[in-house]
């Protein structure tokens, strides 16, 4: 594993790692598509061992903007996608990103 860089190895899932769930840890792997919504075709995935979305966003964007040939482009993502670097990373690359804002959950009532 050193000589491979990796500090986690699953033999039947190379992709998998231990991920922080919210069913407490679990192995997996997290899958992102961009499609287009216009005619429903997969345009680009990834699969990454991020245990959430937020980090996702701009470089999913722009391999969409990229496959699709496109100088601008217009995105809409969950809440799970919301950060603000990620929202500027796709200003800077003419990306326009519809992403509510992630709310915590209300622990009263």
């Amino acid at each position: 594993m050193k000589s491979m860089e990796l500090e986690q190895f699953n033999t039947h899932e190379s992709d998998a790692r231990m991920l922080r769930t919210h069913k407490g840890p679990r192995v997996g792997y997290n899958v992102q598509t961009a499609v287009d919504a216009e005619n429903c075709m997969i345009v680009h995935h990834e699969v990454t061992q991020d245990s959430d979305d937020r980090k996702q966003l701009e470089p999913m964007a722009k391999a969409a903007k990229e496959q699709l040939s496109q100088d601008e482009l217009t995105v809409t993502a969950d809440a799970g996608y919301s950060n603000g670097k990620q929202f500027q990373a796709c200003e800077d690359e003419n990306i326009t990103a519809y992403v509510p804002v992630a709310r915590s959950l209300n622990s009263c009532g």
